[in-house]
């Protein structure tokens, strides 16, 4: 059986083949526009899951891939989160998720909950973006 995330993760694994990358984050929520950069980022291949590294953060909206350090990604046909569920179809897609998220940029649009576009703040404050941009840039 072929996953259907398959292809857009391998995508981005294969930009990130010769070492590490930059990542811009960019989110629109409730007219506020937030912005962060990870300056080492990378996805391994998909002999190891995909497993992800977000490092060196900088920006005006909380840090919180690293959450998902080290996590294979996860999809609705191939769960690999640390729960005893599926997160990926509690939160509508796929995503490093671990103990579910901190971060759910694959979540339903317009849905203003953690099951859809949403990121934490800090402890219990969530935004729910109604835009999110991921960029990767080679150094």
């Amino acid at each position: 059986m072929q996953r259907h995330f398959k292809s857009g993760t391998e995508a981005i694994h294969r930009l990130t083949l010769e070492g590490f990358h930059i990542l811009h984050v960019q989110l629109l929520a409730d007219d506020i526009r937030y912005y962060g950069q990870y300056s080492w980022f990378d996805v391994a291949s998909e002999a190891n899951g995909f497993q992800v590294q977000f490092n060196n953060f900088t920006g005006n909206i909380s840090e919180t891939l690293s959450y998902f350090n080290g996590m294979r990604f996860s999809a609705w046909d191939d769960d690999n989160d640390n729960t005893t569920g599926s997160c990926a179809l509690t939160n509508n897609g796929g995503w490093w998720f671990r103990n579910c998220h901190q971060a759910n940029v694959n979540g339903l649009y317009g849905v203003r909950s953690t099951r859809g576009l949403s990121w934490l703040m800090s402890k219990g404050v969530w935004i729910y973006p109604s835009h999110v941009i991921m960029m990767v840039q080679k150094p």
